[in-house]
């Protein structure tokens, strides 16, 4: 399984939309090495081009929905709002329990994946945190 995983500095990049590099794993295979590739410049040819490439989970940071609902059109299962080290979200893959380990930026207040963060359901206004729906894991619109 071909994981990309969007990079800045030897980290998850904050923001897949602009994101200028993309880090292609195979996840199944412990001994294969990770290939950076460079990105195309408009959003949504970065999701083509990984589609075109095989790559069949995405994780990164922050995605707009409108992006968020063309990679899952594209087939790929988002993993959004991750943060960490690269080294951390590949073993995690391998692991296959990267759903549990990726870690949630800051200022989300999603509890999905067990975080640590203290957003408050029905809460609203600034500080809110996320509303959880783009935290789908790649199935847009949400699940009930």
């Amino acid at each position: 399984m071909k994981a990309g995983i969007t990079i800045w500095n030897d980290r998850i990049a904050p923001v897949f939309d602009v994101a200028g590099s993309v880090l292609v794993v195979d996840a199944a295979d412990p001994t294969s090495t990770a290939e950076t590739r460079a990105l195309p410049q408009s959003p949504f040819a970065k999701i083509e081009a990984l589609a075109q490439s095989g790559v069949k989970v995405l994780v990164c940071g922050a995605i707009s929905r409108p992006l968020l609902r063309a990679a899952c059109a594209a087939g790929l299962n988002v993993i959004p709002f991750a943060a960490g080290s690269v080294t951390e979200v590949i073993q995690a893959l391998r692991n296959g329990d990267i759903e549990t380990a990726a870690q949630t930026m800051p200022g989300c207040g999603c509890q999905q994946r067990g975080r640590q963060n203290h957003g408050t359901a029905g809460q609203t206004g600034r500080g809110a945190g996320c509303r959880r729906e783009a935290h789908s894991l790649g199935r847009y619109p949400p699940e009930p």
